[in-house]
């Protein structure tokens, strides 16, 4: 019996999954089906999905398949409700027109479902912050000082969640539903491609043969596999559970190379051009088209990994560590004869991003070209002639094996079209219950008291203000997925900044990379607790390590909010200049990390090393006249020193 209620769970979530991605298609397609329809469809889809994955007992399936099913139905009938009556929902006026029973019915039990549906997909944190806003939303009236707010009704929060384009049904819901599925789902087929291994054979070729090619080529697989992943996790497990083994085997320490790891699958979320689902809702809340964001990202980007290749490369040269030998590496020639076409769907979306095809058609476009190239693989390309063959000759086998052939190619659109909702059920979870919280933040007036705290503690000083910011991203962002921790920190704190004179991109650029951070920032930190796992070391261990060896990703975001020359804003001739002081800061660091550069670097040194480093890196003349001869003399002071050495020896 358990098995046939298994089967009958898998048949349903499966036929489910294929038809959101199916509905997701057509809705980038018709560009007339109304975004509230889209959104109302993407929530029903989502939370029936999620029940039916995610089984109340385990131990009594009958029991579990019977709750689920139901609450997978309320689930439908809480974004059908809308579809249905979207006319009347449209028009209606706030705290005017009436709300009949099933506004009522649906928007009550709208938000327990979802709040268990975010507890059973994403994690129980997220699930419990958007429980603390709904009883702050409930309570407001009854507590005091800055927390009291208005005395909306139960009545009037449900009306303003479910009814209006401000809770539910928000911003964060629809760019999962508009943008954040697609691209998901563009993974999905690439990966069918098996694109990833294209990735990390390129990666091995490049790097392995040089001082810790191993680890070189981690960070390299880890940026490549960020351009078609904005999952950290993700990313930690699919590159780290090759890399790590690797890395400790060519004589790394076991935290060091989960650390690596970790650190580089981390930077994905900030690698142009598919970054993490966080930067489409950053369009949105500002107004800035996605690829201008993904142009300001991208130096920031090639700091972040420039900084983790020469903290690898010294920490080699320190450790004497050799490369990997030509036998255990893939042939540079052979990898791109056989999968350079695999990386064209990429191409394509760069180009029409460039272009500025809107995201839904870059991405749809983009969808449909990974299908090409999953046909004129040389294995279908085989395929397709032995069903020329076959007919050709009559043969009634080879007519048979042709059909099978066939209805293994249709299978295997399904079985993507099924992974691609399967993977973005997360995200999109995770913008529903993100909705929740924004609506009670817009509706209670929080966001201005809380900025207005902000601004009352730091003084009116930008760099304390920038300091509560980041500390509040980390927190919020520990053991939550990146976005929700952007949209709760984008709404509550980057206010403040922007009151502060912060430019708007560097401001939310600020909490989007802090918010990226805190997978790799102890205690709740994700991604150090997947490599961990991985290296068989201790997560905390890793996590420093990992904070240690990216130093500069928490010192380029308070470079950028104080002058956003690094996110390639400002004038040219400030940029240039700003881009190339930063790419020798980088070296600074990594000697000031590491402790080593031509040869040992003291204590004092290292000191003075990482101070002109950050000077070099902040943008800015002045800086750069203090940071740039002190480096200097450092470098060749070390550079003649370790030369000496070698000729005593």
């Amino acid at each position: 019996m358990e098995k046939k209620i298994n089967k009958i769970r898998y048949i349903l979530a499966g036929t489910i999954a294929i038809v959101w991605s199916v509905f997701q298609i057509y809705a980038a397609w018709d560009v007339t089906l109304d975004y509230l329809i889209l959104r109302a469809s993407h929530v029903a889809f989502a939370l029936s999905l999620s029940f039916l994955l995610r089984p109340s007992f385990k131990a009594r399936p009958v029991l579990s398949f019977c709750i689920d099913c139901a609450l997978m139905l309320l689930g439908i009938g809480v974004g059908l409700h809308v579809v249905i009556d979207f006319d009347r929902i449209i028009e209606r006026i706030m705290s005017v027109d009436p709300i009949t029973f099933g506004d009522y019915f649906f928007g009550i039990i709208a938000l327990p479902l979802i709040l268990e549906a975010t507890r059973r997909v994403v994690m129980s944190a997220l699930a419990i912050i958007a429980l603390i806003f709904i009883v702050y939303a409930l309570a407001g009236p009854y507590l005091w000082g800055a927390l009291k707010h208005s005395s909306a009704t139960p009545g009037e929060w449900i009306e303003y969640l479910y009814l209006t384009t401000e809770g539910i049904f928000g911003i964060p819901t629809g760019v999962s539903a508009t943008y954040v599925f697609l691209f998901i789902l563009f993974v999905a087929f690439l990966q069918s491609t098996n694109v990833g291994q294209f990735y990390m054979d390129l990666a091995f070729a490049v790097t392995g043969r040089a001082r810790g090619g191993s680890a070189k080529a981690s960070v390299v697989a880890s940026s490549f596999f960020g351009t078609i992943s904005g999952s950290a996790v993700a990313n930690t497990v699919g590159t780290g559970s090759f890399t790590i083994p690797l890395i400790i085997k060519s004589g790394y320490q076991r935290h060091f190379a989960g650390a690596v790891e970790a650190l580089s699958s981390t930077g994905g979320q900030i690698m142009p051009p598919i970054m993490g689902a966080a930067a489409f809702v950053m369009a949105e809340l500002t107004g800035i088209s996605y690829w201008a964001i993904c142009k300001a990202a991208a130096f920031p980007a090639l700091l972040f990994y420039g900084t983790v290749f020469i903290v690898i490369h010294l920490e080699a040269l320190r450790s004497n560590l050799k490369g990997m030998s030509s036998e255990e590496l893939p042939k540079l020639g052979e990898t791109l004869k056989r999968g350079f076409h695999q990386i064209l769907p990429v191409v394509l979306l760069i180009v029409m991003l460039a272009k500025q095809y809107t995201i839904t058609r870059a991405a749809l476009m983009a969808i449909v070209s990974t299908i090409l190239v999953y046909l004129i693989d040389r294995k279908t390309l085989d395929f397709f002639s032995n069903i020329k063959t076959a007919f050709k000759n009559g043969s009634v086998e080879g007519i048979n094996a042709a059909f099978r052939g066939v209805s293994s190619i249709l299978a295997g659109l399904g079985k993507t079209l099924d992974n691609g909702a399967k993977m973005a059920l997360t995200v999109a979870m995770a913008c529903i219950c993100a909705g929740i919280i924004v609506g009670v933040i817009a509706l209670s007036g929080l966001g201005l008291r809380f900025a207005g705290m902000i601004s009352v503690l730091s003084g009116g000083y930008l760099f304390l203000a920038l300091l509560f910011v980041a500390i509040a991203s980390i927190i919020m962002g520990m053991g939550m997925p990146t976005t929700a921790a952007y949209i709760m920190v984008s709404t509550l704190a980057v206010p403040a900044l922007v009151a502060l004179e912060v430019n708007v991109l560097s401001a939310h650029m600020f909490a989007f990379y802090f918010a990226c951070l805190s997978m790799i920032t102890p205690p709740v930190a994700l991604c150090a607790y997947a490599a961990a796992g991985i290296a068989e070391t201790g997560p905390w261990k890793v996590g420093f390590t990992a904070i240690r060896l990216g130093m500069v990703a928490f010192i380029v975001p308070f470079m950028f909010a104080y002058n956003p020359a690094l996110l390639l804003i400002g004038p040219w001739t400030e940029v240039l200049w700003a881009c190339f002081t930063s790419l020798i800061g980088i070296i600074g660091i990594g000697a000031a990390v590491v402790g080593y550069l031509y040869g040992p670097v003291r204590s004092l040194e290292r000191l003075l090393m990482g101070l002109a480093a950050i000077a070099l890196i902040f943008p800015g003349v002045t800086s750069d006249l203090v940071g740039l001869p002190v480096f200097l003399a450092l470098f060749i002071w070390n550079y003649l020193r370790a030369k000496k050495v070698k000729q005593e020896k």
